[in-house]
């Protein structure tokens, strides 16, 4: 396999954002919540710029390991909610109403279910979802 069959990334797909779908296969005809997830870097240069400008006043104490992880934590989900979360689908709250998309929607739904957004970010650092259509077009 060549280096470029290993790393090479669409860029329209790193920023376009891929689906990713929680079923809920209790319920196999109910509406399948989706979230639409850009890259987490590479070519996602909002990504990279927002992340910058975040963490550029604290570089300091970040190099010296005297910033709270949870401070380190609350940058990384802020920066993903604006530049990688690029919307959603059929997201409801327990009750089942609708949550329109929304960063302070996706606050508060990311506070309820940490989980749920620890899944998504490392769904978004996942460079093979960003590879998988190249593999398609070379096929077709």
């Amino acid at each position: 396999m060549s280096l470029y069959s290993q790393f090479k990334t669409n860029s329209n797909r790193e920023t376009s954002g891929i689906r990713v779908e929680y079923p809920d296969f209790d319920k196999p005809n109910a509406p399948v919540p989706t979230f639409i997830v850009a890259r987490a870097g590479g070519s996602n240069l909002a990504y990279n710029k927002a992340l910058e400008r975040e963490t550029k006043p604290l570089r300091r104490a970040i190099a010296t390991g005297n910033i709270p992880l949870a401070a380190l934590m609350a940058i990384n989900r802020k920066v993903f909610v604006e530049t990688c979360l690029l919307g959603w689908e059929n997201v409801t709250t327990s009750d089942g109403e609708p949550i329109a998309f929304s960063t302070d929607a996706a606050n508060v739904l990311f506070t309820d279910l940490p989980d749920l957004y620890a899944d998504l970010e490392q769904q978004s650092n996942n460079v093979a979802h960003f590879r998988e259509q190249l593999e398609v077009d070379a096929k077709n």
